[in-house]
């Protein structure tokens, strides 16, 4: 290529969808409580409250729900869910850095495990 020369190569004009194509992520966090712990422990409704207070302190959030297993309990199902709306990857990794997060994480630690996924849509 040489240098100083402006590229007369035409390039096709991307399709409106190519030029509106937004990209978010869904991250979703099933949580377990550990056994000998139910969801009267102050610790779970503390870890709870903390969790649903992430919206309120953490910018990168677009949207964000939480909330216990309503009572049909079965051998799989989970005690706590989080489920956020983040725009990119970038924003889920900016997320999970945050501070307010890692005291997330550290309250649930104790008490629980949780399995996550993060689909991109």
């Amino acid at each position: 290529m040489l240098q100083g020369r402006a590229s007369t190569a035409k390039r096709a004009k991307p399709t409106i969808l190519e030029a509106v194509q937004i990209v978010t992520v869904k991250h979703i966090v099933l949580f377990t409580l550990k056994n000998g712990i139910d969801i009267d422990d102050a610790r779970v409704q503390q870890a709870a409250m903390f969790s649903a207070s992430h919206v309120d302190n953490i910018a990168d959030i677009r949207s964000w729900e939480t909330g216990f297993d309503i009572g049909r309990r079965r051998a799989v199902s989970a005690d706590f869910a989080v489920i956020g709306t983040f725009s990119d990857t970038d924003a889920v990794a900016r997320y999970l850095m945050h501070p307010h997060h890692r005291d997330g994480v550290a309250k649930w630690r104790e008490i629980a495990r949780w399995t996550v996924i993060d689909l991109e849509y």
